[in-house]
């Protein structure tokens, strides 16, 4: 069973008081309370919202500029296998030239630390070959460079371009190190790699037995600190700084994963108000406007003319969903969970929202009910699917009768909303 997770205002305060302390402590304590702010003060599901929300940032902000890399780095092979053919045609035999393409070989086969590194090397490498054999043997050589010469107005040569992606994927390559430099993935990476210094057994998983903080940090290191994947899936700046330098930087980014947890937190929260303006709008604006009062007052009796369905549920949950989603959520039923994969890369799994939404008995009911039962299994196969850990049962028109607060299932923890 997951527990209750702490109410939001709780959590932000836990979490500034346990940053207040970490300002104070001595440097020999530092790390192990750091360890501790990310052990003991983050509620299961704001931890794993976090690291759901971090990794989807990261595979968007790297996907365009992968393909874009990969479309250079194929057309810069491509070029230096033309040059290659027309020196060796035209018997071009000198041992600058055989060195440098083997360089190129090099380079192109071997793995560098960050993708566009690599791409600015071979594009450097191909420029010096093509400018000293347009220099040398521009007779045999210079119709072959044709299609890869910059020319200005005058028709004066300005350089070579052997992409037609190489600039667009360096500035692609900027724009990824600039927002990476504003988020804190970098920053966790670099805390994250502080903590190894003081735990080498820090990525091995832990056995049921451990405590749940432990487990979490372990789970949450796994998802997207892994040093494994960084020069595959970040090409930024912070990549090549894995340990902060000073404390006053380890802080600083201390503080950059602080801001960013709030965030999440107010985010994971942030579903409840917004059921809360809608049960607003219902009462304000009348529900009674698009539904029969017959069905409003649960009456058996109601009007088929309207062609209105009898459950407030059917007739309602549309126009709640999509206020929900003009919220900036992705709300995901049973019924839509189907047709989830056609909407990415617009709905993370930090962005969905399991919903069910129910008619309340019209009696007292307690989480057995088969009405919260059903919603119950509902919710958990959304949350099962989509690697969510809270979700929510809206149950309408249940005014006058008790309802359960929460549902408890394996996925975690679902909160019921009356409206």
């Amino acid at each position: 069973m997951t527990s209750r997770a702490p109410a939001p205002e709780r959590v932000a305060a836990r979490l500034g008081r346990r940053l207040a302390l970490i300002e104070r402590i001595p440097d020999d304590e530092f790390l192990v309370e750091v360890r501790a702010y990310l052990c003991d003060a983050l509620p299961v599901d704001l931890l794993y919202r976090a690291a759901a929300a971090l990794a989807g940032e990261r595979e968007r902000d790297t996907s365009r500029l992968r393909r874009l890399l990969e479309r250079a780095l194929k057309d810069l092979r491509a070029a230096k296998g033309v040059l290659s053919a027309t020196l060796t045609r035209h018997a071009l035999q000198d041992a600058w030239y055989a060195e440098k393409l083997e360089e190129f070989d090099n380079v192109s086969r071997g793995r560098v630390a960050l993708p566009q590194e690599s791409v600015e090397q071979l594009q450097a490498l191909l420029s010096r070959i093509a400018d000293k054999a347009l220099r040398e043997h521009r007779a045999s050589v210079e119709s072959a460079f044709g299609k890869w010469i910059v020319r200005d107005y005058r028709e004066a040569v300005q350089g070579w371009r052997f992409s037609e992606d190489y600039d667009e994927a360096m500035a692609e390559a900027a724009r990824v190190t600039r927002v990476r430099r504003m988020r804190p993935w970098g920053a966790l990476q670099r805390i994250v790699s502080a903590l190894r210094l003081g735990d080498p057994d820090l990525d091995r998983a832990v056995g049921p037995g451990a405590p749940v903080p432990e487990r979490r940090l372990r789970t949450f290191i796994k998802l997207f600190a892994d040093p494994k994947d960084t020069a595959r899936l970040d090409p930024s700046a912070d990549a090549l700084k894995p340990v902060a330098s000073s404390r006053d930087e380890a802080q600083r980014d201390l503080l950059r994963v602080h801001n960013y947890l709030l965030e999440q937190l107010e985010r994971s929260a942030a579903a409840d108000e917004v059921l809360a303006a809608y049960r607003r709008r219902l009462r304000l604006a009348g529900a009674a406007a698009s539904l029969p009062r017959g069905i409003l007052a649960g009456e058996p009796e109601a009007s088929e003319a309207s062609g209105t369905s009898r459950d407030p549920a059917d007739a309602l949950a549309q126009d709640l969903l999509r206020f929900l989603f003009d919220a900036g959520f992705v709300p995901v039923t049973a019924a839509s969970l189907g047709l989830l994969a056609d909407a990415e890369p617009l709905a993370g799994s930090a962005d969905v929202l399991p919903i069910a939404i129910v008619t309340a008995p019209r009696a007292d009911a307690d989480a057995e009910h088969p009405v919260f039962a059903r919603a119950r299994g509902d919710v958990a196969a959304v949350m099962r699917k989509t690697g969510t850990v809270g979700g929510y049962v809206v149950a309408l028109n249940g005014e006058g009768f008790a309802v359960p607060g929460f549902l408890e299932c394996p996925e975690g923890t679902i909160r019921v909303v009356r409206i």
